[in-house]
């Protein structure tokens, strides 16, 4: 399937989005020579799918309600006008991928590291691709460890009250 089609599977399968991105005429000129905005795309959209098996109907909700759920477990430490308005599935050199489709280039925060966002070296230490991002970009990573650390939290007490509801 080629690029732009996928950019669109994702975007007709996900609810109302906030953040469109970059027009898709602009990402084919660049995906045409850039193999980080190529790769990057069919990364994300592997992922869209994996993500899509596990959160079903979720993917369906606007944007933003996305984002609450997602990060409804945990202490938001910025400014709500300095979270990003967006949920970023996956990244890779300069290149942000949002779960509605969005392509976006980070030229700020991590992408200005020099290595960019997943960098190869970094990855082949960690073993496994990560948005290199915090609490201010949602993340379906942040639900699955609220979802662990809230089941495995106290597992062992006759009760549950008292505990942990929000983590920083």
């Amino acid at each position: 399937m080629e690029l732009i089609k996928k950019l669109h599977e994702m975007r007709h399968r996900t609810g109302p989005s906030m953040t469109k991105g970059l027009e898709d005429s602009v990402i084919s000129s660049f995906a045409a020579h850039d193999k980080d905005l190529s790769q990057g795309i069919d990364t994300a959209y592997t992922y869209f799918q994996a993500i899509e098996k596990e959160f079903g109907e979720k993917l369906k909700l606007p944007e933003a309600e996305l984002i609450t759920f997602l990060q409804n477990d945990f202490v938001n430490f910025y400014e709500a006008n300095s979270v990003n308005p967006y949920v970023a599935i996956h990244a890779q050199g300069p290149w942000v991928f949002t779960a509605h489709g969005a392509v976006l280039h980070d030229s700020g925060g991590y992408g200005m590291l020099g290595f960019g966002h997943a960098p190869k070296a970094v990855i082949d230490v960690m073993s496994g691709k990560q948005v290199m991002a915090n609490i201010m970009t949602a993340n379906f990573s942040q639900k699955r460890i609220t979802e662990k650390l809230k089941k495995e939290i106290g597992h062992t007490r006759k009760s549950r009250d008292g505990l942990f509801t929000k983590f920083l």
